[in-house]
């Protein structure tokens, strides 16, 4: 998914999520063929580290970067993508790029799109080690049988269908262009996705780290941590001494940032953590390999703007209405967006929306006990 709302918004998150809606049906068969579920670019992000990146997509299916490095021993692997299909493609270009095995997969956090390749590396490379926070764990033992299942279920077309037949979206208001756009993407996407996800199943980790775990690699050593909440409780990123590369998985993600199920307060100090790595390249959960530390300062300084706003809003006792009513994100939107319409529109539904409910929340909690 290298756009915005992220890794949740599966296709059924999409659905039942749908405060958006899009054209007809005939715009959505106008669609150019997806990109998501069958490519990927591989970057080379420093000697021994390369990047295996999704495509961007505007809807609601998306795929996660996957990591590949590689030590004189062994290769670690951080998340393996959405669709099983295009995961085996994967593998094979790892196998391009080193003979040695992979001995370890790390997941960032459980968001289906960082994971559900999980089962194709466990096939290739018999005796690897999953790695994951046991929050993470946790998670896909409750949330990870039903993505799978729905991934099975080709009704959710049909109702997505439906509402773009209606010509209103789910809240009775017609389609802006935006809206329009977003889901007819997501169903262009989304029956592309169904043959790539035939063989999707649950493959649990094996391994759980909470604080930090160094893999020793044969002259090489990779750093797997739990730098706090962000994106999710959970999140591990991996990091790379020798070359200081930072896998960020969803705690940093371009050209918007997700705020899912973030906890923003924390997210914020998070990022100050990632920050002090000082890392000279940065794979983000979703988005281009980046050279500098720019994109996660102004996420960071982003997150702490909402952070402190919610915060006021609550002491003066404002609802959450009120404070959206009052919330210029403007010059934040033009700095994430350079006014592309389509990016503001993923700016306000995967971010500003999402993240100024979990601030608010997350502020009353603390303000009012």
């Amino acid at each position: 998914m290298t756009h915005r709302p992220s890794t949740i918004r599966c296709l059924a998150q999409v659905v039942a999520n749908c405060c958006l809606a899009a054209a007809g049906a005939a715009a959505a068969r106008g669609q150019e063929a997806s990109t998501v579920t069958t490519e990927f670019r591989t970057v080379q992000v420093a000697a021994g580290v390369h990047a295996l990146i999704a495509p961007a997509a505007y809807g609601g299916v998306v795929n996660g970067n996957v990591t590949v490095i590689i030590g004189d021993s062994a290769v670690v692997v951080v998340d393996a993508g959405y669709f099983p299909a295009l995961t085996r493609r994967m593998i094979s270009e790892i196998r391009r790029l080193s003979p040695r095995p992979v001995r370890y997969l790390v997941t960032t956090h459980w968001h289906p799109d960082h994971w559900v390749g999980n089962a194709e590396f466990r096939k290739a490379y018999p005796g690897l080690s999953v790695i994951a926070s046991s929050s993470t764990r946790e998670e896909l033992l409750r949330q990870g049988p039903g993505y799978v299942a729905r991934t099975r279920d080709s009704s959710l077309f049909a109702r997505i269908d439906a509402l773009l037949a209606s010509g209103k979206n789910a809240s009775g208001a017609a389609f802006d262009p935006q809206e329009r756009a977003y889901y007819v993407a997501t169903l262009a996407d989304g029956r592309a996705a169904m043959p790539a996800w035939r063989d999707a199943r649950l493959d649990l980790p094996d391994l759980t780290v909470d604080s930090e775990l160094t893999l020793h690699l044969g002259g090489r050593d990779v750093v797997v941590r739990h730098p706090g909440r962000g994106n999710t409780r959970g999140d591990l990123v991996v990091f790379v001494p020798d070359t200081r590369t930072l896998v960020a998985g969803d705690v940093l993600v371009a050209p918007t940032p997700y705020a899912y199920g973030a906890f923003m307060s924390d997210w914020h100090a998070t990022l100050g953590t990632l920050s002090a790595l000082a890392p000279a390249a940065i794979v983000p959960g979703h988005g281009a390999v980046m050279r500098d530390t720019l994109y996660l300062a102004l996420v960071r300084d982003l997150v702490g703007v909402l952070a402190r706003g919610a915060d006021s809003a609550v002491a003066s006792g404002a609802t959450l209405e009120q404070w959206r009513a009052a919330l210029d994100l403007g010059p934040w939107r033009k700095r994430f967006t350079n006014g592309d319409p389509r990016l503001e529109y993923l700016f306000n539904l995967g971010f500003t929306q999402p993240g100024s409910a979990r601030a608010f929340a997350e502020s009353r909690v603390r303000l009012e006990k």
